[in-house]
């Protein structure tokens, strides 16, 4: 279902959910819940991280890249781009924030209706 995108709302889980999951992953059996979060945690939040958003660190290496590009051959007009970059960065941040807040908001929902 991954590979072919066929992900729901339903199936996002915030920080919240996500801690629900582990917490009865770990009571049915700790070992299992111990290789949980080392097996399928770990890579898929450095997978998240390489993403190529300017506030991630994929984003930045990208920028690291493109910027060491451009410098070689840069016009003097070009000298706010860090700016930019700085900017860009800051709102890709902001907006990662939101959505971990309205994942946070769906888990707290669901959470106390069911």
């Amino acid at each position: 279902r991954l590979l072919s995108l066929q992900l729901n709302l339903s199936q996002l889980n915030g920080p919240l959910g996500l801690l629900l999951i582990i917490t009865k992953l770990l009571l049915q059996s700790p070992f299992q819940g111990m290789l949980f979060c080392w097996i399928l945690l770990n890579p898929a939040l450095a997978i998240v991280n390489l993403l190529p958003l300017p506030a991630l660190d994929g984003g930045q290496a990208i920028s690291a890249v493109i910027l060491g590009l451009v410098r070689r051959h840069q016009p003097r007009w070009f000298i706010p781009a860090q700016a930019l970059e700085r900017r860009t960065r800051t709102a890709t941040l902001y907006l990662l924030l939101i959505f971990v807040v309205l994942l946070l908001v769906k888990d707290v929902l669901v959470t106390l209706w069911s």
